[in-house]
């Protein structure tokens, strides 16, 4: 999560899932220490920008409380920003940004020494963090951690599943249109997006997802900055199912409203039957009435694996005017999965086990997990010349209006794609 200079980082926008946000609650194998007290006297004020908007003022208040109640002098507050990669992009291209964020999408390993100070003497290594590597720059200095571990499927709601007579989770497309089907006579949406949101469609789009899921392959997404197609075959074979899906009434019907507040309440009520996301999403259903009992997930029909992912890797602003107290806060919640903790997240810090029934019912499919690999800088770079943004050219594809409309909308990204390699 990268980014190329001002003006093309005041106009990113991630999707990501990005983030937008959680994995599932740990139990923890190690006995790592939980004191909030420093070494030496701290003071100065720092804001954690968060993507968590729905618990900065509750559960991650509650952390920053607890450190500056431990630590007299100082001020930490957790931010809870919505439109996250353009809103930091904009602080961080005119000198403001947050004392801690997350390494946006168009940073690449060479950059990111130019907005983030290394974090090496804060005792995280390869032993002890998952995805070490997501956080080191080209210079072999560490800029950050990840938060989190999750894995990619299909997230559902049992309840829905049992009124529409669906008996067993589908293992082939045709299995899973069949169940589609049964949802919609059902009158229960079978598919969530959140469309209008644009991120949340990341894993229909995302090199890496569609790597794994597609060309079965997760060194595939290595090839993209080589080849003259972003929208490949693997990309497309995804794109056509999801437009297959809007053209058969599998997804909501006012594609162009749904939104993510929504999508949680309609799948946490049961209105919503499945959505394609990571396992930092089912425990985000809990606040709207759903019950851990009923949400489940399985794998992606057909596909060669389960991703295992990094959730967002943090760093340490070069803006910050609160350096240590920066530091010492980033590796008070850290350290032992803390923030993870917060967020009902699988945390990054080795050692600790999934708790939840979902994880171990999508880990239970057989398949093998299959860890992503760090996106290449040439790929970014060509990324950020291009402007290309995937989960709006896929929304794009979706709403065209006919199959000549669609391929063009493939052709013309195409095209871009080679411009930006020249």
């Amino acid at each position: 999560m990268k980014m190329k200079r001002l003006s093309v980082l005041i106009a990113s926008t991630l999707i990501m899932t990005s983030t937008l946000v959680g994995c599932g609650s740990t139990s923890s194998s190690s006995g790592s220490s939980t004191s909030t007290e420093t070494t030496k006297k701290l003071s100065g004020k720092i804001v954690f920008a968060t993507t968590r908007t729905d618990i900065a003022d509750t559960k991650l208040k509650d952390l920053a409380d607890e450190f500056m109640k431990a630590n007299p002098g100082t001020e930490v507050t957790f931010e809870g920003i919505k439109d996250y990669d353009q809103t930091v992009g904009t602080r961080v291209a005119a000198g403001e940004a947050p004392d801690i964020y997350y390494h946006l999408k168009t940073m690449t390993k060479e950059t990111l020494g130019q907005y983030f100070v290394p974090i090496d003497d804060l005792g995280f290594t390869k032993d002890k963090v998952s995805f070490y590597t997501a956080g080191l720059g080209k210079d072999g200095k560490l800029y950050g951690i990840t938060d989190s571990v999750s894995y990619l499927g299909i997230a559902y709601n049992k309840k829905a599943f049992a009124t529409a007579g669906i008996t067993a989770t589908p293992k082939t497309l045709d299995e899973f249109y069949s169940a589609c089907e049964k949802l919609k006579a059902a009158k229960i949406i079978p598919m969530g997006t959140a469309f209008k949101d644009e991120w949340t469609l990341y894993p229909w789009d995302g090199v890496d997802y569609v790597s794994l899921n597609h060309a079965g392959n997760i060194n595939h997404k290595l090839d993209y900055a080589k080849q003259d197609k972003i929208i490949d075959d693997a990309e497309l074979a995804s794109f056509k199912i999801i437009r297959n899906m809007k053209q058969k009434g599998y997804l909501e019907a006012d594609l162009v409203s749904a939104g993510w507040d929504q999508l949680k309440k309609d799948m946490a009520q049961a209105k919503v039957g499945m959505y394609f996301i990571e396992t930092w999403f089912p425990p985000q259903l809990l606040d709207g009435g759903a019950k851990p009992e009923d949400l489940g997930m399985f794998p992606f029909p057909g596909t060669k694996g389960i991703m295992a992912g990094s959730g967002k890797t943090w760093g340490i602003s070069k803006d910050s005017k609160s350096p240590e107290l920066a530091k010492a806060f980033y590796k008070y919640v850290m350290q032992d999965g803390k923030y993870a903790k917060a967020q009902s997240v699988i945390s990054s810090i080795k050692g600790q086990t999934p708790s939840d029934a979902f994880v171990k019912e999508l880990l239970a499919s057989g398949l093998p997990i299959v860890e992503n690999v760090d996106t290449p800088s040439d790929f970014t770079e060509i990324m950020n010349k291009s402007e290309i943004s995937l989960d709006k050219i896929l929304q794009a594809y979706i709403l065209a209006p006919s199959d000549a409309a669609a391929e063009k909308v493939v052709n013309d990204t195409n095209a871009k794609w080679v411009n930006a390699k020249k």
